[in-house]
C-alpha cells in the first residue's frame, strides 16, 4: 500500500510476497528468417516493497522486459503477473487500469517541452479526471517531495538534466503507483547528479513503500540502491539474488565481468599470476562483511601461529545498507602455522580460496 508523502512505511513482513512474477516468459520479434528472440524462458519474482535491479549489456533484453511488465508488449509464451493479475490476457480498459498503477521513469526524461513543470506533473492527473484544486494540491506535494517546488512554472529547457529527471519522478508518482519502473534513468546524468537521483529513488522506496524495478547496465547503480539483482545475458537470466551475494561471489561469467569492472577488489587471473610470481607465500582471498571481526580473527590467528601477513590486493565496497570487502593476503611462516591460520579464517567463514 502506498503511503502519504513523507510518511515512513515499514518493510513488508512476508519477503516472498511477489508483486510481479514472470513465469517461463519468452519474447520473439519478427517471423521466419527475420526472427529475433529477445527473451528466453525468464523466471523472476519481484517482491513487494523492494528495489529490484535488472542488469545486462546492450542487447541483453532489459528494455523488452520492462515493456512486458507494463503491458506495452505481449509475451510470445509464458505469463506476466502483476499483483496477482495475469496481464498477458488483458487488453483495453482492464490493461489500462493496471498500467495506471505502474509509474515509468525514462532515460531521456520524456517531458513535454510545451508544458511547464507543473503542467508535466499534472498531466496524468488531468487524464484521471481530478479537479483543478486537486491537481494543484497533488502537484505541490510532489514537487516539494522532489525538491522542485520553486521550478513549478519553469519549462523543461530551463532545467538541468538532474532537475528534468526529478520532474520525471514526480510525474511518475502522480497516480500513486504500486510499482515504479526506472529504465536506464541515470545513464544520461553525470556522477554527482546520478547520486542525487538514486538517493531520491531510495526515498521513494523507503518513505512511500513503492516497489522499484531499476533497469541498468551500471553495477554502481545496483550496489548503491538495489536489494536484489537479476543478471540478463542474451535474453536469459544467468544469475539472480541478493546484491551482497551476487557481488560477493558472482557465478556467471557475465556477472563476473560486471563485478570486476565495478568493484575491483578481486584480482583477475592475470593479476593473480603476478601476485604469485611476486610473493613466495600462501595467497588467501577472504570476503569481509565486518572489518573489525576480520582484523581481530586475522591478528589473533597470525600471532598464535607465528605467521606474518600482508594485504596485497583488495578493498571495501559500499552497498545500500552495508559494506562488502575482499582482500587477498600473503601469509608467510611455518607450514603448520599457515595452515592453522587459514583454518582459523575458514572457521570464521571468510576464506574464499587458497593458493600457494
Amino acid at each position: 500500500m502506498t503511503a502519504t508523502l513523507g510518511q515512513t512505511v515499514e518493510p513488508e513482513s512476508n519477503s516472498a510476497d511477489a508483486l510481479v512474477r514472470l513465469d517461463a516468459v519468452s519474447k520473439v520479434f519478427g517471423k521466419g528468417d527475420d526472427q529475433h528472440r529477445a527473451l528466453s524462458d525468464v523466471d523472476l519474482d519481484i517482491r513487494r516493497g523492494e528495489i529490484f535491479a535488472v542488469i545486462g549489456y546492450s542487447g541483453a533484453g532489459k528494455s523488452t522486459l520492462v515493456r512486458l511488465i507494463n503491458g506495452l508488449e505481449r509475451v510470445s509464451s509464458g505469463t506476466v503477473t502483476v499483483d496477482g493479475v495475469d496481464i498477458t490476457s488483458l487488453s483495453g480498459k482492464p490493461l489500462r487500469a493496471i498500467r495506471r498503477r505502474i509509474g515509468m521513469i525514462f532515460q531521456q526524461f520524456n517531458l513535454m517541452r510545451s508544458r511547464t513543470v507543473f503542467g508535466n506533473v499534472a498531466y496524468p492527473l488531468q487524464l484521471a479526471g481530478l479537479s483543478r484544486a486537486e491537481q494543484e494540491d497533488r502537484v505541490a506535494e510532489l514537487l516539494s517531495f522532489v525538491g522542485l517546488l520553486d521550478k513549478a512554472w519553469a519549462y523543461p529547457e530551463e532545467l538541468s538534466g538532474g532537475q528534468k529527471q526529478r520532474v520525471g519522478i514526480a510525474r511518475a508518482l502522480a497516480s500513486e503507483p504500486d510499482l515504479l519502473l526506472a529504465d536506464e534513468s541515470t545513464s544520461a546524468l553525470d556522477p554527482e547528479t546520478t547520486r542525487d537521483v538514486l538517493a531520491l529513488l531510495r526515498r521513494v522506496n523507503e518513505e512511500l513503500g513503492i516497489t522499484i524495478v531499476v533497469i541498468t547496465h551500471e553495477m554502481d547503480v545496483v550496489r548503491t540502491i538495489a536489494d536484489r539483482v537479476a543478471v540478463l545475458d542474451a535474453g536469459r537470466v544467468v544469475e539472480v539474488g541478493a546484491v551482497r551475494d551476487i557481488l560477493g561471489a558472482p557465478q556467471a561469467e557475465t556477472t563476473q565481468r560486471f563485478v570486476a569492472a565495478t568493484v575491483g577488489n578481486r584480482p583477475d587471473a592475470g593479476r593473480l599470476q603476478q601476485l604469485r610470481d611476486t610473493y613466495d607465500d600462501t595467497l588467501v582471498t577472504v570476503a569481509v562483511s565486518d572489518e573489525r571481526a576480520f582484523g581481530s580473527v586475522l591478528s589473533a590467528a597470525a600471532r598464535d601461529h607465528g605467521v606474518d601477513f600482508e594485504i596485497v590486493y583488495g578493498g571495501i565496497t559500499d552497498l545500500k545498507h552495508e559494506s562488502l570487502g575482499s582482500f587477498t593476503l600473503a601469509l608467510r611462516g611455518p607450514d603448520a602455522g599457515v595452515r592453522a591460520t587459514v583454518e582459523a579464517l575458514n572457521a570464521a567463514g571468510i576464506v574464499e580460496g587458497t593458493k600457494r
